[in-house]
């Protein structure tokens, strides 16, 4: 199978065989809520809903460059929707590690009081939703009765060959559940330097955590809940969150469950002294390195003990390219710690940064290579965050 969808996105799609079918040997990636049997028969049917006003962004992918074409039924067959081609990355020797991506957007307001499918076709490779429908939700969040999730990664792309979704597009997601975030607890974390002479509070956090509890839901909901919570941001009705430990899912032996997830307020307050109170004690936990001046190549350290957390690259104000691409890696010339064909730093753009947790050895210090690849007339402006990890 080439074509691929990724169960972040918003809309939960199960696989088809060649004909349209649902495969005869059943699995999770092969089976709507309703085509799920436990010992034998058949269990409970679901919608999925959104607002009648929303628009929902779906993100698919493939290892062939043939354009999808993308249906909707309603229950007859209704206008097929035109995707938009997003980048490529073709640049690997095994065609079977190149990656072609699409989006679509979903119009529910095109819609109005009507329950359709989608499906997602290329070649023979066959996806179809869950049944979804916009309706006015304004009485439900009112009530109480449903919360509103989303998610995103944007600030993280994933790892090149294996990634199901390209997060640099800046897609993002979202979708409702009926559950409810009232319970609430409060977690303290403190960092205390203590020798024989002195104690000195250097950090004390107070996390206010919320108990997000759901009615009985499908699996894909409770999955798509767990996996969206684990994202760079995770929002459930407008505030940011964390998720604190793991889920936990009742019953298991249904195609509908409960979870319950603790969430920490991604905002907490945090009270810090000033470190210069410690005597003999140095805080260097985070090095910078940086080049303002890029043309061509530039080299730089990470010290023993440290791993190369972040890059973040723009351009410098004189630089005369629209666009630049480059590399980084162990060797000259090399990268394995960043590809030349995952970046592309407009002048126009913000800042983008990539983040790495590379450490190739604890034992010793390690040069780090950095060379612009495409951008004539280019003047990069990088910086390097390293961070302690001993």
């Amino acid at each position: 199978m080439n074509l691929f969808i990724s169960e972040a996105n918003s809309i939960h799609f199960a696989q088809r065989d060649s004909s349209g079918n649902k495969p005869t040997i059943p699995n999770q990636e092969t089976r709507l809520t309703g085509e799920e049997k436990f010992a034998g028969f058949t269990t409970k049917d679901y919608c999925q809903l959104f607002e009648d006003d929303d628009v929902v962004s779906v993100q698919v992918g493939s290892n062939d460059s043939t354009t999808p074409t993308i249906n909707v039924y309603q229950p007859e067959l209704g206008t097929p929707i035109t995707p938009t081609a997003k980048p490529t990355y073709v640049t690997d020797s095994d065609p079977d590690n190149w990656r072609y991506y699409w989006e679509f957007d979903v119009d529910f307001s095109s819609y109005t009081n009507k329950t359709i499918q989608i499906q997602v076709i290329q070649n023979t490779d066959i996806y179809l939703s869950e049944k979804l429908k916009g309706e006015d939700l304004s009485e439900d969040f009112e009530n109480g009765n449903i919360l509103k999730y989303e998610w995103g990664n944007a600030e993280k792309p994933s790892d090149y060959r294996n990634f199901q979704l390209d997060y640099t597009t800046g897609i993002e997601f979202f979708m409702y559940v009926n559950s409810l975030n009232k319970d609430f607890e409060m977690g303290v974390d403190e960092d205390v330097f203590i020798d024989i002479s002195q104690q000195v509070l250097l950090e004390a956090q107070l996390i206010p955590k919320y108990v997000i509890k759901t009615e009985p839901i499908p699996r894909f909901l409770a999955r798509k809940i767990v996996e969206a919570s684990r994202h760079f941001y995770f929002k459930v009705n407008n505030l940011k969150y964390v998720a604190d430990g793991e889920p936990d899912i009742e019953p298991t032996n249904t195609n509908f469950v409960s979870l319950t997830q603790v969430a920490a307020d991604a905002n907490s307050l945090a009270f810090n002294t000033d470190n210069r109170e410690i005597e003999g004690v140095t805080m260097d936990t985070v090095l910078t390195r940086k080049k303002e001046d890029l043309t061509s190549t530039w080299t730089f350290e990470v010290p023993e003990g440290y791993i190369l957390h972040a890059i973040y690259a723009d351009h410098a104000a004189a630089s005369a390219a629209a666009s630049y691409t480059f590399k980084v890696g162990y060797t000259v010339g090399g990268d394995d710690i960043i590809p030349a064909f995952t970046t592309n730093i407009v002048k126009t753009d913000p800042v983008r940064p990539f983040t790495l947790h590379e450490q190739k050895t604890f034992d010793a210090a390690i040069t780090i290579y950095v060379e612009i690849v495409v951008g004539v007339g280019a003047i990069g402006r990088i910086y390097a965050n390293l961070l302690l990890n001993t």
